[in-house]
């Protein structure tokens, strides 16, 4: 599972809609397709019910969902706590070597 692939995940669950999510990655709908058919097989389970152009989140997808959304907020959240520090000027004698 890629960090992309969740971003991916979360794209199209809120557009329903491969081509658009396609369109604004800048990726090609083939390729999106089968990055999520790829995380998909590798959760087994579908997490999409596919009705023409419209992709709708199924039960699975949505308990899915929430958590990539949890996940990916502690990641930005740990990543500025990081930042943050990293910006702090340090005392004298306390710089890793």
């Amino acid at each position: 599972m890629e960090l992309n692939q969740l971003k991916y995940f979360v794209l199209i669950a809120e557009l329903q809609n491969l081509s658009k999510a396609a369109e604004k990655l800048n990726i090609s709908q083939p390729s999106l397709s089968k990055s999520i058919s790829r995380l998909e097989k590798e959760l087994g389970t579908p997490l999409f019910d596919r009705k023409g152009k419209k992709i709708v989140l199924n039960e699975q997808g949505r308990i899915f969902l929430t958590g990539v959304r949890e996940a990916l907020q502690g990641l930005e959240d740990i990543t500025a706590v990081v930042g943050n520090f990293s910006n702090q000027k340090r005392p004298l004698g306390a710089q890793l070597a």
